[in-house]
């Protein structure tokens, strides 16, 4: 209902939005920023490296946090031996802190963009490494704590909260390559990436037969691998620039059918 009554096509038609508001919207928009043809170019998108590039990464990013999110109890629970209360309270800090994280990660990207001290592309691909790499490493090291389960906590947290970094990275990449279509791209991005949510489990439970510390190393090493790999095609090519497809111009159509994976 709130969605209903607060949100407009656009700033101009927006009934209750101010001025500085619309202002400000619409210079950030900037030309490029509506679509004004009804003709989706799914072509140059499915041909697209970059909206792969997002894709792989936000793929790799959902099946680090459904491992996780999923598992974690019965990690805790059948190899660190920890109460069920205590269990609960631990996987729901995970989403306590994905969530401030997620928010100061995406506030100082914006502020490390407004001021120009790096490119955008180059701050994306830090917190993709961050939310992949760093992440990978932490579960792998969080297999090899083994009775320190202070550090096998810590680390396993830190591999949930530090996930969410791929948000102001990889999956806003669309927002840059095409603003107008951002929102057809992040729903293709979205379906793809969501296939982990019930691939993971089914690996998760078929290398885990007896709930061993070795088995267990395995899922992680499986994970981090995962964060790795799906990376590498947005870090080698991504862009911030936007995409000739997506833009409104007379040489669009042509830039179009010259689009190459």
């Amino acid at each position: 209902m709130a969605w209903f009554y607060l949100v407009s096509d656009t700033p101009q038609q927006h009934p209750r939005i101010s001025k500085e508001e619309k202002e400000y919207i619409i210079e950030s928009i900037g030309s490029h920023g509506y679509r004004v043809e009804n003709k989706t170019p799914w072509k140059s998108i499915f041909l697209s490296a970059p909206v792969w590039g997002l894709v792989l990464g936000h793929a790799a990013s959902n099946w680090g946090n459904y491992t996780l999110n999923q598992q974690l109890p019965t990690y805790l629970n059948n190899v660190l031996r920890f109460d069920l209360g205590l269990t609960g309270l631990l996987s729901s800090l995970c989403f306590v802190l994905q969530w401030i994280v997620c928010i100061l990660a995406s506030w100082a990207t914006d502020a490390i963009r407004a001021k120009n001290i790096i490119s955008t592309l180059w701050i994306r691909r830090i917190n993709t490494i961050i939310g992949l790499w760093v992440t990978g490493l932490c579960i792998v090291l969080a297999g090899y704590a083994g009775c320190e389960a202070p550090l096998a906590i810590l680390l396993l947290l830190l591999s949930a909260g530090l996930n969410t970094f791929t948000v102001p990275g990889c999956k806003s990449s669309m927002l840059d390559i095409a603003p107008a279509y951002s929102g057809i791209v992040f729903g293709f991005s979205n379906t793809i990436s969501n296939i982990p949510g019930f691939v993971a489990p089914q690996l998760v439970g078929a290398i885990i037969q007896d709930s061993t510390i070795s088995e267990w190393r395995t899922v992680f090493w499986v994970t981090a691998a995962v964060h790795v790999a799906g990376s590498l095609l947005y870090l080698f090519k991504g862009s911030d620039k936007l995409q000739e497809w997506a833009k409104h111009d007379s040489k669009s159509n042509e830039a179009q059918n010259k689009e190459k994976f």
